[in-house]
């Protein structure tokens, strides 16, 4: 079987005409003789608002709670983007969770693989030209549901391709690539056609709105390439993933949380804590001062480290990470009402084109 892995993420769906669209320009992959792993993920805002929903019913929901309820978005994701494929005549299945052979541990809401049986999967592609696989699930070895995180649906598709012996996985959104900075935030940005997973690992870590960090990590360990590509109009391919690439980069993450500690030692307790559950931060601890920036959001730090006796000082600024093409890297901690400002001039200055940079310590 010549098989293909494609990931769609959920702004690829954000009208029905939308779904249409990617179903019929999957159905001329078919055509073309492939046969089709599709990662889906949820709806644009669907898991945010299951999210929301569940902590305005109670903040401290249960980690088994959680798993249970956020990977619906992605179910019902993969359920419409099967029912689009059907129209288009297509021989569609799906395989869930309990289905798949993925197995994960127990570790709710970051849940880690440790095994991927590849036998549903190949079984399901002989009989079918498609198999829908929701993003982001899993099971453990109790046979209960499990979410592997906040944009695991890369790393579904990641480990899919791995599993197969795929050697490069296609991931599609709004935008085609890896940009020198936020387009939303930073005007001037470029397009990077090549980055490194090592490259790609620390500014995802840093905050960057990129493929996260563990399915780069996965990628990278099993050898598959990833192709970022566009979720529209010509599906162009703007970035791959690879063995090589160091561009110069600015990531301003204004999902960040920066903390400050009253001693060392509770800095240290902090990110030995953290560093267990695999929650990313950067420690920017410095002569006379102990801080660390927990990045990428959609973690509750300030109650995690509540509950381990810490109550850190949360400061008014935002973590900003200039990545240059010689491999330095270089930490900004501005103040979030000049954050932006200050990353326009360090955007500038990375890729010579003006402006004088002031003061973020």
């Amino acid at each position: 079987m010549r098989i293909q892995v494609m990931k769609f993420g959920g702004s690829s769906f954000a009208s029905d005409e939308h779904f249409h669209r990617v179903a019929s320009y999957i159905q001329g992959r078919v055509a073309e003789g492939n046969k089709v792993a599709l990662v889906v993920s949820g709806l644009p805002g669907a898991t945010e608002a299951l999210r929301a929903k569940c902590l305005s019913i109670n903040p401290e929901p249960s980690g088994e709670t959680i798993d249970c309820l956020i990977p619906l978005a992605d179910t019902i994701g993969a359920a419409y983007c099967r029912a689009a494929l059907e129209r288009q005549r297509v021989k569609v299945t799906t395989l869930y969770f309990s289905q798949l052979g993925l197995l994960t541990d127990s570790n709710y809401s970051r849940a880690r693989i440790q095994e991927f049986d590849p036998t549903p999967l190949r079984t399901a592609l002989e009989t079918h030209d498609v198999v829908v696989v929701p993003g982001g699930q899993a099971r453990n070895a109790q046979g209960q549901q499990m979410w592997m995180g906040k944009n695991s649906s890369d790393l579904s598709a990641v480990a899919v391709a791995a599993a197969l012996g795929v050697k490069d996985c296609e991931i599609y959104s709004d935008v085609c690539g890896v940009y020198s900075s936020d387009p939303n935030q930073i005007s001037g940005t470029q397009l990077v056609p090549e980055i490194s997973y090592d490259a790609a690992i620390d500014m995802s870590l840093s905050g960057a709105k990129v493929i996260h960090h563990g399915s780069v990590r996965y990628a990278k360990r099993h050898g598959v390439e990833i192709v970022c590509r566009l979720n529209q109009d010509d599906f162009r391919v703007g970035t791959r993933i690879g063995e090589k690439g160091a561009p110069a980069v600015l990531v301003l993450d204004q999902r960040s949380v920066v903390l400050e500690f009253a001693a060392q030692a509770e800095q240290e307790r902090a990110v030995a804590a953290l560093s267990a559950i695999e929650v990313p931060f950067v420690d920017m601890a410095r002569p006379g001062e102990s801080r660390l920036a927990v990045t990428c959001g959609f973690f509750d730090v300030e109650r995690f480290l509540r509950e381990n006796n810490l109550q850190p000082r949360t400061l008014d600024r935002y973590l900003a990470s200039e990545f240059r093409r010689d491999g330095s890297v270089s930490r900004h901690l501005p103040e979030k009402s000049t954050a932006q400002a200050f990353s326009q001039q360090l955007h500038d200055q990375l890729y010579s084109q003006r402006g004088h940079l002031g003061s973020a310590a």
